[in-house]
């Protein structure tokens, strides 16, 4: 009993001065660095790279083509305003001769 008690404090010791030198030593970047090496040179992520770089450009010229949809009917509106208001003009002008 009491050895199984010093060998879990001992681990727990041990597992406390290994994440010290961990963040001491900065072997978290080195980490960084092989998992970088490993994974992002794979043609997978590669692959998956180029499709969020097509993904974003399509997503641009979508906001692109809205905005020209928005100039087009802003467009369109002051040209109805515009018919509509002529309409009104006349139609005030025809009846104050006739009236």
């Amino acid at each position: 009993m009491l050895a199984d008690a010093i060998l879990i404090l001992c681990i727990s010791v041990f597992t406390a001065l290994l994440a010290e030198g961990i963040l001491k030593w900065n072997i978290s970047e080195d980490l960084f660095d092989f998992v970088r090496f490993v994974v992002y040179r794979t043609d997978k992520y590669k692959k998956l790279a180029e499709v969020e770089k097509h993904g974003k450009k399509c997503k641009l010229e979508t906001k692109v083509s809205l905005i020209k949809i928005e100039n087009l009917l802003d467009g369109v509106y002051d040209f109805i305003y515009t018919v509509e208001r002529k309409k009104e003009t006349a139609t005030d002008t025809s009846s104050g001769i006739l009236g």
